[in-house]
């Protein structure tokens, strides 16, 4: 077992790594853009390879874990909203496949008292 964090890729994602190491952490979960809203901004290819690199010396790349954002909410019925969740859910397992992630944790969301039947396609 692994005991990790939480970290904040203020300054970038490789700026994450440095955090991890300073807290001794063997694994680490980050945003991969700002959590409280939609905003995509992909990552400069340099920064990526600067994340990965960072990750293997401080032997952090087999932990890797990505947060999607907090507003992702796939049991909604606003189809705008719906959209938006599965571009930004999009957005985090591309991201996770470049800088070598093990996976993406997300929250399904809520169906506000529906039912998971009335939510499902």
């Amino acid at each position: 077992m692994k005991v990790g964090a939480h970290v904040s890729t203020a300054g970038g994602l490789d700026k994450a790594v440095e955090r991890a190491v300073a807290i001794e952490a063997e694994a680490i979960q980050i945003f991969g853009s700002p959590p409280q809203g939609w905003a995509l901004k992909p990552h400069a290819p340099e920064v990526i390879l600067r994340f990965r690199e960072k990750a293997q010396e401080a032997g952090l790349s087999d932990a890797v874990f990505l947060h999607g954002v907090y507003l992702v909410n796939l049991a909604t019925e606003n189809q705008e909203n719906l959209k938006k969740g599965i571009d930004s859910l999009s957005f985090y397992l591309t991201l996770a496949h470049h800088i070598d992630a093990k996976g993406v944790v997300f929250h399904v969301g809520s169906h506000k008292g529906s039912g998971f039947a009335a939510v499902l396609p």
